[in-house]
């Protein structure tokens, strides 16, 4: 599950897809633009606690899944995106990912979007927490963590039920474009082995 790298050093590998009860995380595909671009990137409301605005043209949403798919094929690399799936239906509910930090990496930082259409459902959980459990059972990752808008309390609360510990506010942290011109504070999570 690593890669060798100048030596001893490593970089972590997670798998190319991780199965849960009822959901597939798997490689994005170009193909998921369509789906992509509807559910979820031009919308306003799902880029409210978001570092991007919402995408113009489905050609915004094609070019993020491009350097989604290129960073699968670059080892190593810092960022893995899933695109995760209903496995009943295989349909496309939303996306998460994990960037590793440090050098050799010892930390990930994790990051998740689902469609209006599967919110409320317990999904993000499931596939957050997959990805958080897939991430802890790398041998050199300890610390896996992430943030949220202050008042974006849906995102924490999912942190909270995958088994993060709150660790505290960071001022003035991420931007988030479609709430303010100016950095905002975030709650900050972290499960840690």
């Amino acid at each position: 599950m690593q890669t060798e790298l100048a030596g001893s050093r490593t970089m972590p590998r997670l798998p190319e897809s991780i199965d849960t009860p009822r959901l597939r995380l798997r490689l994005p595909r170009a193909d998921d633009a369509g789906w992509a671009y509807s559910a979820f990137a031009k919308d306003p409301d799902v880029a409210r606690w978001v570092t991007w605005r919402p995408h113009r043209d489905i050609r915004e949403t094609e070019v993020f899944l491009r350097m989604a798919i290129a960073d699968w094929s670059i080892d190593p690399a810092e960022h893995r995106l899933y695109i995760v799936d209903d496995r009943a239906t295989n349909a496309p509910l939303g996306l998460v990912n994990a960037r590793f930090q440090g050098f050799p990496a010892h930390r990930a930082s994790l990051g998740y979007l689902l469609a209006p259409s599967a919110q409320g459902l317990g999904y993000m959980t499931e596939a957050a927490g997959a990805l958080t459990d897939a991430l802890l059972s790398l041998p050199d990752i300890f610390r896996v963590w992430c943030v949220a808008d202050v008042d974006n309390e849906r995102s924490w609360r999912v942190m909270e039920r995958i088994g993060m510990q709150r660790e505290g506010i960071l001022q003035r942290w991420a931007a988030h474009p479609n709430v303010s011109d100016e950095p905002r504070d975030v709650v900050c999570y972290a499960k840690v082995r």
